[in-house]
């Protein structure tokens, strides 16, 4: 019953961040802080941390080299999505969002280099995943 209140928690945030950020290109900061906080009776937590630090750091490292700017909003969802669900499922979040991302624009006809709003592309992954794993 935890794991149902927890997802549906994670589920909802993540809507209403993706809504958010498609209306005004911002991500509250209540969306990452709850989806840590709806993680934490998933157990782990050290571990859970260690991994969500460890890439805060590559992405501020992977920043400073490519001179390509990430937004504050971006890193703390990224940080919160991986923290909420591990490396790898926040990996194939990320690859799902990002190819989400290349077929709107290519259907736009827009350019593969542009400002998404992130959370709008990570929002359908994470709940296919979150309801993936309910079933």
């Amino acid at each position: 019953m935890t794991d149902l209140i927890c997802s549906l928690a994670g589920i909802c945030t993540i809507a209403y961040g993706g809504f958010v950020d498609y209306k005004k290109r911002e991500i509250p900061d209540i969306v990452p802080v709850t989806l840590i906080l709806a993680s934490l009776p998933k157990g782990y937590i050290p571990e859970r941390l260690i991994v969500m630090i460890l890439a805060a750091l590559i992405l501020l490292l992977a920043e400073k080299i490519s001179r390509q700017e990430l937004p504050g909003g971006d890193l703390k969802l990224i940080c919160s999505v991986i923290f909420a669900n591990g490396p790898f499922e926040a990996l194939a979040i990320l690859i799902f969002a990002g190819l989400a991302s290349v077929l709107v624009g290519l259907a736009k006809k827009q350019p593969l280099k542009r400002h998404i709003p992130l959370c709008t592309y990570v929002a359908p992954a994470f709940i296919f995943l979150e309801a993936a794993k309910l079933i």
